[in-house]
């Protein structure tokens, strides 16, 4: 009989990277501002963002959420295809760099995805500047900036 299941996780990324994207999602929908509208998408699409904000203005926005622990920013092939198609639409990478060392928050990193999906991939953070860093958990300056 064949295989019938839609979509099976890669054994290459580690179960407990689930559970801090879970974390960083509630985190992020702790801090959202009134007016905002999020939905978590929850995709049988293999690189489709996990999430869809609309902005009291009406603006769609997707998000995809990250957490790194090192330079490594770790974006599947199919999500780095669909990050770049997306010329016209808003689509970032929101990552929450947590040091291995410092075993705290050190900030919040916004990357406009169809720019820079592919050498983040690639090289990590430290090749590429991001559009918007945010290090006092004034996390006003990333909806303002949405």
């Amino acid at each position: 009989m064949p295989n019938t299941k839609l979509f099976e996780m890669p054994k290459s990324i580690p179960q407990e990277t689930g559970t801090r994207e879970r974390q960083f999602y509630q985190r992020f929908k702790q801090s959202t501002p009134p007016g905002f509208v999020l939905t978590r998408v929850e995709s049988i699409y293999a690189g489709y963002p996990d999430l869809t904000v609309i902005t009291p203005g009406g603006v769609i926005t997707q998000i995809e959420l990250k957490v790194c622990t090192s330079n490594k920013v770790r974006l599947s092939p199919a999500q780095i295809s669909y990050m770049t198609k997306a010329k016209n639409a808003p689509v970032y990478i929101l990552v929450r760099y947590i040091p291995r060392k410092m075993k705290r928050e050190k900030s919040w990193l916004l990357f406009r995805a169809e720019k820079k999906a592919v050498q983040l991939a690639l090289y990590g953070l430290d090749s590429v500047e991001p559009d918007l860093c945010i290090e006092d958990k004034n996390y006003s300056k990333l909806f303002d900036y949405l």
